[in-house]
């Protein structure tokens, strides 16, 4: 082959090198068509949960940071703003530090339209800057009228048992510093449509995730505390109990149980009020009566421990403490097949020996009708009623004596007529005291006191 053919084939080479690279080129998905493809997959996760709020959807391609966002478009001109106001913030902030085309910035919503009133709405931002990838979440919550906050009372419910579900949560419940838990404020709340969602920052409760915590609260479980165009929606579950901590709290407690006469006249009241009380037992009677204790159980009251014979725990040995508290322990496994989580010391006497052998909650009082001296249905009614204001009280009395089962079946419906729920002792911790009980610390008419 001449040198002249030979240049000639290594041009037509070149050439036809050139066309393929400039046809690879031309076929090459451009960077922008990359990057909505990337948002447009990230956009369909919201897609299902945006029929309360229609999206408009945006994309800003950039070598120095690109934006794609999906906003919900709101007729109502405050809540409309606020979120307009809280993308553009987003957007300024990454627009700020962003400085290449790795660099992007994501945003998207849920909305949920929790009555034909109330509407939430969850915006989702996710963004890569300098490789490290961030996701932030923030709540909006409005009405016809414009951005509406939980009240008090709905507020204090919901977190109640938000933080029972962190808790309960097998994904990170064990670690959770339940100290942090009870005091956080670095949370939100979300109106859904079917509960509240309690939204906590990653890193509030545990450092064992980096994601937020979210929980979900069925609106079931708070109806009574709800406004009222969502509470009209709600069909009451009456199987799940629920406390109205929008009443005042009361509960009532029975000692030196169980009579197989007098417990369930007790219980017929109660039963009747649809109401629960809390029995401290003695296990040296309780294969007496075990029907009523099983009945007791089975209404939702709560059953507690009143030591095994009665002995004055304070000047009993240490020995003698174990034996009370196990015996007792053996008797109500047999019978309802749990041991109990209260105690109720013999005369309220608690020693520093008790407390420090005794795995469960300590419980006293702080209203004594004093039934066992009287045994008169008049005095221990009138006993209750004299005290005024019984919200957050522990009120005693003995499910043994046929005049106490008859005070009681005055007393229990003149509570809830001056607008008291009775709760057992568990309850009025929780929902009025919001306290976490210790193992070996005693409850009783100081705390009480100095709670209310």
């Amino acid at each position: 082959m001449s040198l002249k053919n030979s240049v000639k084939k290594c041009i037509s080479l070149i050439a036809a090198a050139v066309m393929l690279c400039t046809l690879l080129a031309s076929c090459a998905p451009k960077p922008q068509d990359v990057f909505k493809q990337e948002a447009d997959s990230w956009f369909e996760g919201f897609s299902d949960a945006q029929t309360a709020a229609k999206p408009t959807v945006s994309y800003q391609y950039s070598k120095n940071g690109s934006i794609a966002v999906s906003k919900p478009s709101i007729s109502v001109v405050e809540a409309d703003r606020s979120i307009s106001d809280y993308y553009e913030k987003l957007k300024n902030e990454f627009i700020n530090k962003a400085v290449s085309d790795e660099d992007k910035l994501l945003i998207s919503y849920k909305s949920f339209k929790a009555s034909e009133d109330i509407t939430g709405i969850e915006v989702s931002s996710k963004q890569t800057l300098s490789g490290t990838q961030s996701q932030y979440i923030k709540t909006f919550n409005y009405d016809s009228q414009g951005l509406v906050e939980l009240d008090d009372t709905l507020r204090r419910i919901t977190m109640i048992h938000a933080r029972d579900l962190v808790l309960e949560d097998q994904r990170y419940g064990s670690s959770v510093d339940k100290v942090k838990l009870k005091d956080s404020t670095d949370y939100q709340l979300l109106y859904t449509d079917s509960g509240i969602d309690v939204i906590y920052s990653s890193n509030a409760l545990t450092s064992q995730t980096d994601e937020h915590i979210t929980v979900h609260v069925p609106y079931s479980k708070i109806r009574f505390a709800l406004p009222e165009s969502i509470k009209a929606g709600v069909v009451s579950d009456d199987s799940v109990r629920t406390v109205d901590i929008t009443k005042k709290l009361v509960a009532l407690t029975f000692d030196d149980g169980p009579s197989s006469i007098y417990t369930d006249q007790i219980l017929d009241v109660l039963e009747t009020y649809d109401s629960v009380a809390t029995f401290f037992d003695l296990g040296c009677i309780m294969e007496n009566a075990p029907q009523a204790m099983q009945r007791a159980s089975q209404l939702g009251c709560e059953m507690g421990s009143h030591s095994y014979s009665h002995k004055n725990l304070k000047k009993a040995s240490v020995e003698k403490i174990k034996e009370e508290i196990s015996s007792t322990d053996a008797v109500f496994e047999k019978i309802l097949g749990y041991k109990p989580t209260l105690l109720r010391p013999p005369y309220g006497e608690v020693g520093s020996d008790l407390k420090e052998n005794c795995d469960k909650y300590l419980i006293g009082w702080s209203v004594d009708t004093l039934d066992w001296k009287y045994r008169d249905k008049d005095k221990v009614i009138e006993s209750v009623k004299s005290e005024g204001n019984l919200d957050g009280d522990v009120i005693l009395m003995h499910s043994i004596y046929k005049s106490t089962a008859q005070a009681v079946e005055e007393l229990v419906p003149w509570l809830i007529e001056n607008g008291y729920q009775l709760v057992t002792v568990s309850e009025l911790m929780k929902y009025r005291y919001e306290t976490e009980m210790e193992p070996g610390k005693y409850y009783a008419n100081q705390f009480f006191e100095s709670h209310k």
